[in-house]
């Protein structure tokens, strides 16, 4: 008899490569799907707030809403509710895979603005102990004062001021430089009546308030080539840019431009022009081929244009002799607007400190620093707190309205913002 065959007969390698391709196949299966149900995975989040508001989840606006479930990834996210009248609420969460999110909210009610007048370029003194606010009424062609306390509201000047370009105020608000366009009948019998000037001249004149008396008013002529003016220390002496494009000049001017001394030519024609509080030096930033921030020694005779930042720069604020705010060519890289401010340091030459993004004419020194007034798609406030020698940034909201022009007096904790020619003040406490 034939011994019997061995059951035990090892396998060819044919059946072990078909074994390990099963397993394979098996491993890479259970990764998709568990990539699958990674990238398709959902965890619900509970939203409820009081009264109903628009909700953003991540920037996507879900509608308006009261109480609602959302199903959302694992990961980091953002939920901003916005109602009109109401401060937003903005809040970023991490949702992790094993945990449920709920989220209750009740809005505060935002601070209200309480509109003056339909006026433009404000300006904030104190006089004898009364607190006023001074404005230009595009409507009535006129200047008027209005009383912080009494709210009462008095035209300062006759109806004067047609065709009105630009205003710069002296630093007493008891009177103000205007940039006219002249116009020969509009003008005739009025204190901007010149023979030399002939229609489209863009005429630069003083406008005395003597003290708001509207039989004492009168206007200086000052010129139709001045394109910006810096008040010196010295009262009723300034410094100005004048003439056209890169030909430009710097002066000196007394005696209500009656005295003009040139100190600087072929220099930027336009931009923005400061003399600080000693007159030893003038900074500006010139245009329009010119973008850099520039030192003028006052004191040199062969004085001459000192660039102390590459190019970019677009304006500047001034807060001191040794700080000053200066914006350049970069807007926020996140809400595609405002420009980047960022510290100088004078006395060093460098910048220091955080960067901000605002537009010009939104920053107010305060005891402790400044304040920066920002607009997003609402408008904020935010105070620079130093405590222990540490600097810290707290944000308030202030309103859902974006205005064009902004003032603030601190003494008063007032706000007043222009939009659409329309003043509003508000109410505010800072840091």
């Amino acid at each position: 008899p034939q011994p019997p065959t061995s059951p035990l007969q090892p396998p060819s390698k044919k059946a072990n490569f078909k074994m390990w391709g099963k397993i394979i196949a098996f491993f890479l299966g259970g990764l998709i799907i568990l990539g699958a149900l990674i990238c398709f995975f959902r965890l619900p989040v509970k939203v409820s707030v009081s009264p109903s508001a628009v909700l953003y989840l991540d920037e996507n606006n879900k509608g308006e809403i009261s109480q609602k479930t959302f199903w959302i990834k694992p990961g980091n996210h953002t939920l901003r509710l916005q109602k009109t009248g109401f401060q937003p609420e903005i809040i970023s969460f991490y949702q992790p895979y094993w945990s449920l999110k709920k989220f209750a909210f009740k809005l505060k009610k935002a601070p209200a603005l309480q509109e003056i007048d339909q006026g433009t370029e404000a300006f904030l003194r104190l006089e004898n102990d009364k607190n006023y606010l001074l404005y230009f009424n595009p409507e009535k062609k006129a200047f008027f004062r209005y009383n912080l306390k009494t709210k009462e509201k008095i035209q300062i000047t006759p109806a004067y001021f047609w065709n009105l370009q630009k205003i710069k105020w002296n630093e007493s608000g008891t009177g103000v430089v205007v940039w006219l366009q002249y116009d020969n009948q509009k003008f005739k019998n009025t204190p901007f009546y010149q023979k030399t000037l002939t229609n489209q001249d863009i005429a630069t004149y003083y406008y005395d308030f003597k003290r708001y008396k509207i039989t004492e008013q009168n206007a200086y002529f000052w010129g139709k080539d001045i394109n910006e003016i810096a008040w010196a220390p010295v009262k009723g002496r300034f410094y100005y840019l004048g003439g056209q494009a890169n030909k430009g000049y710097l002066a000196q001017a007394e005696h209500n431009a009656q005295k003009i001394t040139r100190l600087l030519t072929n220099i930027p024609a336009t931009g923005e022009l400061k003399v600080n509080s000693t007159e030893t030096s003038a900074y500006m930033i010139g245009r329009p081929f010119e973008t850099k921030f520039f030192e003028i020694d006052l004191t040199d005779p062969a004085r001459e244009l000192e660039a102390l930042t590459e190019q970019g720069k677009t304006n500047f604020v001034w807060l001191n002799d040794n700080q000053v705010l200066i914006g350049s060519l970069q807007g926020n890289p996140k809400f595609r607007s405002s420009e980047k401010f960022q510290l100088f340091d004078l006395s060093e030459e460098i910048f220091k400190g955080q960067e901000f993004y605002a537009q010009k004419g939104w920053f107010y020194q305060l005891k402790d620093g400044f304040i920066v007034l920002e607009a997003k798609e609402n408008l904020w406030i935010i105070h620079k707190i130093t405590t222990n020698n540490q600097e810290e940034w707290r944000y308030e909201y202030i309103s859902s309205m974006l205005p064009e022009k902004i003032w603030y007096h601190e003494k008063e904790s007032l706000l007043f913002v222009e939009s659409n020619n329309q003043i509003f003040s508000l109410i505010i406490n800072h840091g």
